[in-house]
């Protein structure tokens, strides 16, 4: 499945600012509505281990995902471990826009594990993102604004 592909700005952020609220998985129920619970299962030297408890559509589901993170390069990318899905890829980076703000390329790529035909997956990916990057820009705010 071909990932799907965003990209997003955010102002008065920097990079490191804005990686360090998406790595902060544990906190996403407290910003990202979808998110009811998120647990740390493991931790490696470059990556986490991370099951998560979400409500799409009115449908919970669970899953588990292998992050990596490129703390230098300001960048995660994760693959699926289990859970109610079949299968998800994807990541995020963050650059300097060279104006103070941060410039975000997100991707994911999902095949989930109960019958959904798959134009109905893509329109709520699709309608999810801009969501979860409105969401991210107010946590953002929250934690850095002076």
């Amino acid at each position: 499945m071909e990932p799907v592909r965003k990209t997003h700005h955010i102002a008065n952020a920097t990079p490191r600012q804005v990686y360090d609220v998406v790595v902060d998985y544990e906190s996403y129920p407290q910003f990202f509505t979808e998110f009811e619970g998120v647990m740390i299962l493991d931790r490696e030297e470059k990556a986490q281990i991370v099951e998560f408890t979400a409500k799409y559509s009115g449908k919970k589901v669970e899953y588990t995902l292998r992050i990596e993170h490129d703390e230098e390069a300001l960048k995660t990318s994760w693959t699926f471990v289990g859970g109610d899905l079949k299968n998800s890829e994807g990541g995020w980076e963050f650059s300097d826009d060279g104006k103070g703000g941060t410039d975000i390329n997100y991707r994911i790529s999902v095949e989930v594990g109960f019958f959904v035909p798959r134009m109905v997956s893509d329109s709520l990916i699709a309608k999810n993102i801009p969501v979860m990057f409105g969401l991210l820009d107010k946590e953002v705010l929250r934690r850095h604004s002076s």
